[in-house]
């Protein structure tokens, strides 16, 4: 039987924690047995290793040899023309994918955080680094969730688990056992993911697993891997193979019928043997396409410069072609192809109409956490609060008391001092609003 189907009490027995937690000694152990609790980020790319990408095509290289024979065969300004191309469709992928490279770094930047959990009794605050499995952690809104956890405590907790499933509306979680086979996130209602965000309510859980062994560390695992080549990138390796391939054939096939002719002839030199050779590869530099290489990464970097404008960031020139090449691209997640935000776009009272004081109320009537740059919280109060600062919406009052979100009775309660007055504000499912209403304003 899996944690998940365990009881709490259960769950401390199979990780050998308490509901004190674990003390110092235990923690020290386990941290030389599991490691920090860290997500190692993608490997760095230098500025060095972007250009190397650049010249290892073999077309690259089928140019810059194709120049080398030019300039030592007395073609200065060919191999001079050659160069130019080289060196200009270098710096056009490399300059895309440098300015990639580190918009992706910005992205995936790993922030340390700190988190609260029980140790020796009492409650800690600790680097998110050294929780280890049997942790007592405490989440509250806001709180970002450190590590995988069996849930042993909730009280109307939500959170948003789109880091993990695509899903853009909070999970509701509970502590009770629940009855699965396998660990599916999108169905386990008593476990908080790692790298998930608290949006609503409280909760306690003891840590299952940390670092790589959590659902966040197999879902960002591929980071460490090296991307698969494109079908662009084999096609093209495999017609840069087949030019040089021709090429050769060709070089030397030429070259054989030169010789033959001239020894069939008896004039069979040195110096005619020596003519062969350099008419033989000036005839491969005529034949390399120095042109294609430019005119495909110019196209490429037109399409990422378009995708770019749409907020989109090609990482690889290459993988414009493998886009523009579907026909039809199936996503069952909203989050993947949207901002994974709930924006308000309008609102009307009973009569249809825009009141100023239904906004005001429904701004009041909101359970969020408020920094100085970042307004997080259910996503439909977070729609609330942006909508109504950009109206200008004056605050309602001072806020007395919140009930939260209870999914008994679908729906939330505050209450706001206001002209030294106190005003109850309910907000929820209308059905479960209009049981509990006695009046409705409609037409004054």
């Amino acid at each position: 039987m899996t944690y998940w189907a365990k009881t709490p009490e259960e769950t401390f027995r199979e990780f050998s924690s308490s509901e004190n937690g674990l003390d110092d000694k235990e923690v020290a152990e386990r941290l030389a047995k599991y490691g920090l609790n860290d997500i190692p980020v993608r490997k760095k790319k230098s500025a060095l290793s972007l250009l190397i990408s650049q010249v290892k095509d073999v077309l690259i290289i089928a140019l810059i040899i194709a120049s080398a024979i030019s300039f030592f065969t007395g073609g200065e300004p060919e191999a001079v023309a050659i160069l130019v191309i080289v060196v200009i469709n270098i710096s056009l992928g490399f300059i895309q994918e440098y300015k990639s490279e580190k918009s992706l770094q910005k992205l995936i930047k790993y922030i340390t955080y700190r988190t609260k959990v029980l140790r020796n009794g009492e409650m800690k605050e600790v680097d998110a680094e050294y929780i280890v499995p049997g942790d007592i952690v405490f989440l509250e809104t806001g709180d970002r969730v450190p590590a995988d956890l069996r849930l042993i405590e909730t009280d109307e907790l939500e959170i948003d688990e789109s880091i993990v499933t695509g899903e853009s509306y909070p999970a509701h979680k509970i502590s009770s056992a629940i009855i699965a086979k396998e660990l599916v996130p999108q169905k386990m209602k008593n476990i908080a993911f790692m790298g998930t965000l608290t949006v609503n309510g409280k909760g306690k859980g003891i840590v299952t697993s940390t670092a790589m062994k959590s659902t966040f560390g197999k879902v960002v695992g591929f980071l460490k891997t090296e991307e698969p080549e494109t079908n662009y990138q084999k096609n093209i390796r495999k017609f840069g193979s087949f030019l040089i391939k021709g090429i050769t054939i060709g070089i030397v096939f030429i070259f054989i019928v030169n010789a033959l002719t001239g020894f069939l002839s008896n004039s069979l030199t040195a110096e005619r043997i020596l003519d062969s050779a350099l008419f033989s590869l000036a005839l491969a530099v005529g034949i390399i396409p120095e042109s294609l290489p430019i005119i495909i990464t110019i196209g490429l970097s037109r399409g990422a410069t378009l995708m770019g404008k749409k907020g989109v960031i090609v990482k690889k020139l290459s993988s414009i072609e493998d886009l523009g090449n579907m026909d039809v691209f199936c996503s069952d997640k909203t989050g993947t192809l949207t901002e994974n935000k709930i924006t308000l776009i309008d609102y009307f009272d009973l009569d249809g109409n825009k009141n100023d004081d239904l906004l005001q109320l429904a701004a009041a009537c909101t359970s969020i956490v408020q920094t100085t740059k970042v307004t997080t919280g259910n996503p439909l109060d977070v729609a609330l609060i942006e909508y109504a600062k950009e109206k200008g919406t004056q605050n309602l009052g001072e806020l007395v008391e919140l009930i939260p979100f209870d999914y008994s009775r679908r729906r939330m309660s505050v209450v706001v001092k206001r002209n030294d007055k106190h005003l109850l504000i309910c907000k929820g499912a209308p059905e479960n609003i209009i049981q509990a209403s006695s009046k409705m304003k409609v037409n004054g």
